[in-house]
């Protein structure tokens, strides 16, 4: 089983981003999927994000989920752990970054 790695990032939206106009700002948690006992693969990460149509990706922070979902009360949150433990990742994005 995966465990979840949780990236908070920040980035800018690239113009192909499908989702958020190009230029703006946004806050990030980004959910990958790595094998259990790994560093927190920062190369990944900033390539899911690039991938997502983000630009410009600064890290703050990096963790591991808890395997115990029940603990956490955010419905979008615990979907986003459970969507990326199956091998993938997720993201989350918050309010502009100041």
């Amino acid at each position: 089983m995966n465990e979840v790695h949780i990236f908070s990032a920040a980035g800018i939206a690239a113009p192909e981003n499908k989702l958020y106009p190009g230029g703006e700002k946004r806050e990030l948690l980004l959910f990958l999927a790595q094998l259990p006992g790994t560093d927190h693969d920062w190369e990944a990460a900033r390539s899911a994000l690039l991938d997502a149509g983000w630009k410009d990706v600064s890290f703050d922070r990096a963790a591991i989920t808890t395997p115990d979902l029940s603990s956490i009360a955010d419905q979008a949150l615990r979907d986003a752990i459970t969507h990326a433990a199956k091998g993938d990742s997720s993201i989350l994005v918050y309010g502009s970054r100041k």
